[in-house]
């Protein structure tokens, strides 16, 4: 499908299938949230063994990676396509959370949760993206509150639906529900959404990583300090590290052309201009 035409007229029926698309894949990315918690419990008895600091990474790894990424992955969709990364994220995404289905171990667990995250911050922007890119002008305001209103949705959808199959399964279950909810997603937005002009633009990869290294020392430090000790090595070593990186992305974010940090606003900007409409 090729990208629309500058000042093109959008259908009304294919801006609502995007609409619906990106909102469904929206309150599933949030919805994962809620729904992992729900199985906090089994994921406590099972097979894995964890421990509580192991727990609160299940929880947390998938929410920090979307978090610290999910404005870097909007850069990538405006230099790639928003809608190849949409996809991408959502295959990722499925991948993600079967390699948590299968997981023997914690470590396996973790590592699928920090794949999913990553596919939930290349779907999250990249919606919204598309969704602008889809939607005439005068529509905008109207599309963007009934994707905002599915944010909540999700929260609830995962409640319900985590709540459903837990009740069914087990929290293996919700996992492999969750990759074909994803695989679902991934062939909709294939076959609906629209493709958008691609941005010459840098990515700035150093700020990104050292954005994401921070944090996550500060996340271990967080974590482990109740169980180890506030004062204990590990803990101040995660801290000294955190307080470390965020200096060095300070410094990095000071000197790059197009730092991470403001992406957000100008690749908003850019979505709503004229020549992404």
């Amino acid at each position: 499908m090729a990208p629309l035409p500058e000042g093109a007229q959008r259908p009304a029926q294919r801006s609502g299938s995007v609409l619906a698309c990106v909102s469904v894949c929206t309150a599933l990315v949030v919805g994962f949230v809620a729904a992992i918690n729900l199985a906090v419990p089994q994921l406590a008895a099972s097979s894995l063994r964890p421990t509580s600091s192991n727990l609160l990474w299940i929880v947390d790894a998938y929410v920090v990676i979307f978090a610290c990424l999910v404005i870097p992955a909007g850069a990538v969709g405006d230099k790639l396509g928003r809608k190849g990364v949409l996809m991408a994220g959502l295959g990722i995404f499925a991948f993600g959370a079967i390699v948590s289905a299968i997981a023997p171990n914690v470590a396996i667990m973790l590592i699928g949760r920090a794949i999913t995250g990553l596919g939930a911050a290349c779907v999250l922007p990249n919606c919204v993206g598309i969704l602008l890119h889809a939607t005439a002008p005068e529509r905008r305001s109207h599309a963007l509150a009934i994707w905002a209103a599915a944010t909540g949705i999700g929260g609830v959808a995962g409640n319900v639906g985590g709540g459903a199959v837990l009740s069914a399964g087990s929290w293996r279950a919700l996992f492999a529900a969750v990759a074909f909810v994803a695989a679902c997603c991934l062939a909709w937005a294939a076959r609906s959404a629209p493709r958008s002009a691609r941005h010459d633009r840098t990515l700035d990869l150093p700020g990104t990583l050292l954005f994401v290294a921070a944090f996550v020392a500060l996340l271990i430090g967080i974590i482990e300090g109740p169980e180890q000790g506030w004062g204990s090595t590990v803990v101040l070593i995660a801290f000294s590290c955190s307080l470390l990186l965020i200096l060095c992305w300070v410094l990095v974010e000071l000197r790059a052309p197009t730092p991470c940090s403001t992406r957000g606003c100008s690749a908003a900007r850019r979505s709503a201009a004229p020549d992404s409409a």
